[in-house]
């Protein structure tokens, strides 16, 4: 694609040099020969001091937001908002690629890592190929990568994306944090599904009010097409609030209200978790009755794939827990439970 084209497609009006468009980062080592710089100020680095690397490295295109020296032959376009603009172009120089998979979403203040990992497994298990991204990393099978957040940013996200259209992924399981969307790592995304697990004050260091809170986390679901999917805790007190402002196909799960998908019996030991749905009894070896929940969602996925219920039975109960969530280990005779690890990074 040139950039002539990518800009017309965004809808952006600016008289440019056209050339080629190899890549579109705001990493300036990342930067090739016909590549598009984006200059964005994060906490630590301002991409604006980084301008001659880019350029060095071959960029011929540079998004800014504040005046600077000019060299001959590079494309300076000032916007007000990088992330913004570096979000609508990366959809678009990708669009061929998002078309190829679907991306679901997994929302809420707790539960996130269990629910997404679950669902990446539970789809690869009955063979849908398809990539997990959130706390614990990149991962397909046996690769796998680190990164700094729950949702990575978005140059990165879309580095991801690549890997799954050429490896013929068609399912990213993906984990979206407020602040993610606060930050716009993940604006423009379509969504097939979202789940939303719950809704309890966290990060108000970042947000400042629970408002703030909740709005970041209802932003995606609020963009969710009409024929996309919203899986959601109806047991939430934030269910209705959630609900109203959408209007995409709602598909609800409990324990306590009635619901699509409606746990019967639920109980807890120190070995196991196990409840009833659609007269079938459902195990599975992890510890605490919020577990269930954390389960729930995948019963969206049961009847949109059509998996039969011993199938699924016997998948749940293999299904053990997720690295670092409610880990049970033996210790010098003693058990420890790791109820949940996670590395404390600011304004994940």
């Amino acid at each position: 694609m040139f950039l002539k084209e990518l800009l017309k497609k965004t809808g952006l009006d600016y008289e440019v040099i056209d050339h080629k468009v190899s890549n579109i980062t705001d990493y300036s080592k990342d930067c090739i020969t016909n590549s598009i710089f984006f200059c964005i100020e994060g906490y630590n680095k301002d991409g604006h001091l980084y301008i001659d690397e880019a350029i060095g490295n071959g960029c011929r295109t540079i998004f800014l937001e504040r005046k600077v020296n000019e060299y001959v032959g590079i494309n300076y376009i000032y916007v007000e908002n990088c992330k913004k603009v570096l979000a609508i172009l990366l959809y678009y120089f990708n669009y061929h690629k998002l078309k190829r998979v679907k991306i679901i979403g997994v929302t809420g203040t707790n539960g996130k890592t269990t629910t997404s990992s679950n669902v990446y497994n539970m789809l690869n298990y009955f063979g849908y190929k398809c990539a997990l991204i959130g706390s614990n990393g990149f991962k397909y099978n046996n690769y796998k990568l680190n990164h700094n957040n729950t949702t990575p940013d978005i140059t990165t996200l879309y580095k991801y994306i690549d890997y799954c259209f050429k490896k013929h992924i068609k399912y990213i399981s993906m984990e979206i944090s407020s602040i993610a969307v606060s930050e716009l790592r993940c604006f423009m995304l379509d969504f097939y599904a979202i789940i939303f697990t719950n809704m309890s004050e966290d990060h108000l260091d970042y947000h400042k009010t629970i408002d703030n809170y909740l709005h970041n986390k209802l932003i995606p679901i609020y963009n969710l097409k009409p024929k996309s999917n919203l899986i959601i805790n109806k047991d939430d007190n934030y269910y209705n609030e959630v609900v109203k402002h959408t209007k995409c196909q709602i598909y609800t799960y409990s324990i306590y209200s009635k619901s699509n998908y409606k746990a019967l019996n639920p109980k807890s030991n120190d070995k196991e978790i196990c409840f009833v749905l659609n007269n079938q009894v459902y195990h599975q070896k992890v510890l605490g009755l919020f577990n269930i929940y954390n389960l729930l969602p995948l019963f969206f996925f049961k009847d949109k794939l059509k998996i039969n219920d011993t199938e699924f039975m016997e998948f749940i109960y293999t299904l053990g827990p997720t690295d670092g969530r409610m880990n049970l280990i033996n210790f010098q005779n003693k058990n420890v439970l790791i109820y949940k690890y996670k590395e404390v990074k600011k304004y994940d």
